[in-house]
């Protein structure tokens, strides 16, 4: 969603914090459940795969 910044000038500076984190969770995501879900992960099938969605809710 980009917002007016002071001097008429649009911004989309929340996209660019948000894509950094995106970016690491789908690098390192089985990683991140076994740290800090472990249940979690040993009840998914990695071997499958998953898909990121690229859209928000």
């Amino acid at each position: 969603m980009k917002a007016d910044a002071p001097g008429g000038k649009t911004s989309s500076a929340q996209d660019d914090y948000d894509s950094p984190w995106k970016t690491l969770l789908e690098r390192y995501f089985p990683a991140f459940l076994e740290w800090f879900f472990p249940a979690v992960a040993a009840d998914i099938d990695w071997k499958r795969g998953h898909e990121f969605l690229d859209k928000e809710l």
